[in-house]
């Protein structure tokens, strides 16, 4: 938590980034940017695209390849839905429990580590 930034409107991006990489590195030969690993991570969200797409767009056409691009963009760039997606695919699928240390905040003001403290929370 040395590295945290100290603002109510920051902190918990850095946080859901950086658990999101820690999960990751659970399985460092697992490469999550290829296309097979990401649908794989967010199927929750992708499989009921599918559904839809899949009856309206061919899978091998540019229209659904496009589609399907713009989802995953949408998904991946939010924040609240990749930290979902990947405690479900690193920890929950794998029948594991998710534990979150934090540490190294004790150095700080009163007021920063309660902010730190909060976004622990």
């Amino acid at each position: 938590m040395d590295q945290a930034p100290i603002n109510s409107s920051e902190i918990y991006s850095w946080l859901k980034k950086h658990i999101c990489q820690e999960l990751q590195n659970t399985k460092p030969d697992y490469d999550s940017e290829k296309m097979e690993s990401i649908c794989e991570i967010f199927s929750d969200d992708i499989d009921p695209f599918n559904k839809v797409a899949l009856n309206l767009f061919d899978a091998t056409s540019d229209k659904y390849k496009e589609k399907l691009f713009d989802e995953i963009q949408k998904i991946t760039n939010d924040s609240d839905k990749k930290l979902e997606a990947y405690i479900n695919f690193f920890v929950n699928k794998k029948l594991k429990n998710l534990i979150i240390v934090l540490d190294n905040c004790d150095k700080r003001n009163l007021e920063e580590q309660l902010l730190v403290f909060e976004g622990a929370n």
